[in-house]
């Protein structure tokens, strides 16, 4: 569970979360935590080089799940030393993409869980809903593509789906007519042909 939020809360690759290590993660106190206790600690995390696009920095306000990891972990007895992977097997090693993902699929099948467009779930999906979730929350592409280590562009082709449902918000906000600054011209008076009286 912890995984799964931290991974749908982050936007990390699988396998960037699996090389993790506690040095690469400083805590803050999120002041933008709109009142849920789950939020009230952010976190800054430095991915690792070695990844799909390299070396990058990940802010996230779900500081929370990495830390009711680490106390789980020393509540049983394990460390959390700086150079301790995040998401480890008992040996200390780091899980593993495929463990994770034939994991996931389990509970997928247990639960019968399908998208809404009817594919199945994988574990890249927790991404996938980090980038519709901000999307839908109004903030901009650009910091979206930035926090996922990928290009702007890319982002909005690859999320169309949700950037239309974002822009058919915007298009069918109601119009009116005393705004400030909306005043009716000439064509707005006229009726339509067809639609007389």
């Amino acid at each position: 569970m912890v995984l799964t939020n931290i991974l749908g809360e982050t936007g990390l690759r699988v396998g960037e979360a699996f090389k993790l290590k506690w040095k690469d993660i400083k805590f803050f106190k999120n002041e933008e935590n709109h009142g849920s206790p789950f939020h009230e600690t952010g976190a800054l995390i430095q991915v690792h080089g070695s990844t799909k696009t390299g070396a990058r920095e990940v802010n996230t306000d779900a500081g929370y799940g990495f830390m009711l990891l680490r106390d789980s972990y020393k509540e049983c007895n394990l460390t959390c030393n700086q150079n301790d992977f995040v998401l480890r097997n008992l040996d200390g090693k780091p899980m593993t993409v495929r463990w994770f993902s034939d994991q996931f699929k389990k509970v997928r099948e247990d639960l019968k869980l399908k998208e809404k467009t009817g594919k199945h779930l994988v574990s890249y999906s927790l991404r996938h809903y980090y980038a519709t979730s901000r999307i839908y929350a109004g903030v901009s592409y650009e910091v979206i593509a930035d926090n996922m280590g990928i290009d702007s562009k890319r982002l909005k082709k690859s999320y169309k789906h949700s950037v239309l449902r974002k822009q058919q918000k915007e298009l069918f906000k109601p119009v009116y007519l005393d705004a400030p600054n909306v005043s009716p011209t000439a064509s707005d008076k006229e009726v339509p042909v067809g639609i007389q009286n």
